[in-house]
């Protein structure tokens, strides 16, 4: 198994320069930095110390240590680290809210634990107004401390409880059953963003599959289209330059009509945000720029933008032109 595992190793290395992220002159170095080699480098030496270690007078705890090693090996099930990819970015995604929730909770649980404090000494007649409890002769306080009560507010929101302390009073009860149910229900609403995030996230990831599956498929049908073509009626150079012309990289078409629309976009907010210095003008760019959203593409660019030089004048016709050329013609 260990010699499997050695060779395996040794072949992924050997083999990584063919993704072109680890061409270059270090690539090596950089895929052993990674995560998941980095528990394959733990694994390797501890199997083989327990290999060797087997039969001999060992301490056990040098022993367990090498086996609770050999459990990294689970990572292997995902070695992409596809889950942790997807949960990091949801987190990203909606670290504000999860914040926001999470401090939630610990103002609820600080309140509950603060009211705890002082309702349980009240109730079994201890004074708590000063630095420290006056505790009668003969009473033992439930809580003595803040960390007490904050530890029984955490164990009780977070775990069914331990019942190594809980409250005496009939008044803290009910505090604890009120406070207690609201600081598990804003905490539960974190665990729910998550595991709603990742549900999406994991929808959107396999729409994206699929589209790019058809992608594929419609394009190895355009190819044995064309081979058909090619062998039952052939005309060159004409048509074959027409069909590269058309067919050619047809997955960056979609691309660039949705960078365009964004970018048209943005000229649009940006024309809106300036004065207006007459209605007609106005309207005449509100007009190009519908058309621009409409269509999106750059066969679209040059005639908008003769109709825009001939309507406006002065220096806001000309940066108007060399904005509009700018994001739709020059970066296509």
């Amino acid at each position: 198994m260990i010699v499997f595992f050695i060779l395996e190793f040794a072949v992924r290395l050997w083999s990584v320069r063919a993704d072109a992220k680890y061409r270059t002159k270090y690539g090596r170095v950089y895929y052993l930095f990674h995560t998941v080699t980095l528990i394959d480098i733990l694994i390797i030496p501890a199997t083989i110390l327990l290999l060797v270690f087997k039969g001999h007078d060992v301490d056990g705890s040098t022993l367990d240590t090498l086996r609770f090693i050999q459990i990294l090996r689970l990572f292997h099930v995902d070695r992409q680290m596809a889950t942790w990819k997807l949960l990091r970015k949801m987190i990203i995604l909606g670290k504000w809210q999860l914040m926001a929730t999470y401090y939630i909770t610990l103002v609820v649980g600080l309140c509950l634990a603060t009211i705890i404090y002082s309702t349980e000494a009240m109730a079994q007649g201890i004074d708590d107004t000063g630095y420290s409890l006056r505790v009668p002769n003969g009473t033992v306080p439930t809580f003595p401390t803040m960390a007490h009560s904050w530890w029984f507010t955490v164990v009780t929101v977070l775990t069914v409880g331990y019942g190594d302390i809980y409250p005496v009073g009939a008044l803290t009860k009910f505090l604890v059953c009120v406070l207690g149910f609201i600081a598990f229900c804003t905490f539960q609403a974190a665990n729910t963003q998550i595991s709603v995030g990742l549900t999406l996230m994991m929808e959107e990831e396999n729409k994206n599959q699929q589209t790019n599956r058809l992608r594929n498929l419609a394009a190895s049908t355009i190819q044995c289209w064309w081979r058909y073509h090619l062998a039952t009626n052939w005309k060159p150079p004409r048509r074959y330059t027409y069909f590269v012309h058309v067919c050619y990289k047809l997955y960056v078409t979609e691309e660039r009509i949705n960078q365009n629309r964004a970018l048209a976009k943005k000229l649009r907010e940006k024309l809106e945000k300036r004065r207006p210095t007459k209605k007609k003008s106005m309207t005449h760019q509100n007009s190009v720029t519908a058309e621009i959203l409409k269509f999106g593409f750059k066969g679209m660019a040059r005639p908008m933008l003769e109709k825009q030089d001939s309507f406006d004048k002065g220096e806001r016709k000309i940066s108007l032109r060399r904005t509009v050329g700018q994001l739709l013609y020059f970066q296509i």
